[in-house]
């Protein structure tokens, strides 16, 4: 789908932002961020967003693959799966899931209406890789895919602990 984009190798900003689901895994991500090393700004589906409830197809390795070959990438907006690194933290305590992989240039990143269950393991992933990011964002305030009383109350969950992923990051940043 974006393959005749990947001849513009000088794109430092890239929004798409359609009606539908996006189905990016993190091969496309690598394949964008490997033709695309000049990223400043990347949002996918910032404004219609994820239903929340299907997991994203990109996981912490797209966020990798972002930071290892994007070191302009300033600003994010994309859903990402973090289920795989979403445990309690005395599980993560000797493992560094970013391998080594730093981009100080990252400040603000969206994650629209990802969930999470352990806001410690997220914040510790999202400072290892970015170092000076200080603004998390979720769009779980604005779900529009909330249906009754039940659902609106994991939106407020989903919200208040993004909250305190950024709230994590700041106390180390």
């Amino acid at each position: 789908m974006l393959e005749p984009l990947f001849s513009l190798p000088h794109t430092s900003s890239f929004t798409l932002d359609v009606p539908h689901k996006i189905m990016l895994d993190d091969a496309d991500i690598m394949t964008i961020a490997k033709h695309w090393p000049n990223l400043r700004t990347l949002s996918i589906n910032e404004m219609n967003s994820w239903n929340g409830y299907d997991p994203s197809p990109t996981t912490h390795r797209g966020l990798l693959a972002l930071a290892a070959h994007c070191p302009k990438l300033a600003e994010i907006a994309m859903s990402v799966d973090f289920s795989e690194i979403d445990v309690a933290s005395p599980e993560l305590l000797h493992s560094r899931p970013n391998g080594g992989v730093t981009n100080r240039n990252l400040s603000t990143a969206s994650f629209m209406v990802t969930k999470i269950d352990h806001p410690g393991a997220i914040a510790g992933f999202l400072s290892d890789v970015f170092p000076h990011l200080s603004r998390v964002m979720s769009r779980w305030g604005m779900n529009a895919f909330v249906f009754d009383d039940e659902e609106d109350e994991c939106s407020d969950m989903y919200e208040m602990r993004w909250k305190e992923v950024e709230d994590l990051l700041s106390t180390v940043g």
